[in-house]
């Protein structure tokens, strides 16, 4: 994404450097013209013919390169808008919960299947933190673990634990989380969960 959004800046910024060119060589030949009529009106048809042709050169060589860099900058779209679409059809269609967590103990989103697993609907499990669904007894690993992800001393952890359900019921996952930032300023992460609580009760 960051990488098509520098080829976007890169186009822009090319076509404006192109207008800007062709600009600086009509205001050029515009004021040779008028000095050389000034001072010597003989020269006036020869200077008068090469300004049509540098002007006209100029401005062909200016639509060319704005069509090119036009039809460049939609491609580029395109596959912005295509990526876009993967990366929400994955989240809203993955087998896994996933959610995105932001401040430690925040979610900010969370897909179909995790809203499946806890039992709450995105509404509830934005407007609560996961302290308040966390059982008691993972409580303390889980809270020193995204301590530890946050202050930058680990890049993620995995752990098994537990989380309740409106009803009381105990939901058993396998919990994977991991910073959405390599440098840990964003203040941001992702938790993708798998409930495994039928093998458990199994056990």
């Amino acid at each position: 994404m960051n990488r098509n959004k520098k080829r976007i800046s890169r186009i822009t910024v090319r076509t404006l450097i192109i207008h800007l060119f062709s600009l600086a060589i009509i205001l050029s030949v515009t004021a040779l013209y008028v000095h050389y009529v000034i001072k010597n009106s003989k020269v006036l048809a020869v200077l008068y013919t090469l300004s049509l042709v540098i002007i006209i050169i100029a401005l062909l060589l200016d639509s060319k390169l704005v069509k090119a860099d036009r039809v460049q900058l939609i491609e580029v779209n395109k596959k912005l808008k295509e990526n876009e679409k993967l990366l929400k059809t994955f989240f809203s269609q993955s087998p896994v919960g996933i959610a995105l967590g932001v401040e430690k103990y925040k979610l900010i989103d969370v897909n179909p299947k995790f809203e499946e697993i806890m039992g709450r609907s995105k509404q509830e499990l934005k407007s609560t933190t996961w302290v308040d669904f966390t059982h008691e007894v993972d409580l303390k690993a889980d809270s020193d673990n995204i301590d530890l992800l946050y202050e930058g001393k680990i890049d993620g952890y995995s752990m098994k634990k537990r989380f309740i359900r409106p009803d009381g019921s105990i939901v058993w996952v396998n919990m994977t989380v991991a910073p959405l930032t390599l440098d840990h300023e964003g203040g941001n992460h992702v938790c993708i969960i798998e409930d495994f609580t039928d093998q458990k009760n199994i056990e």
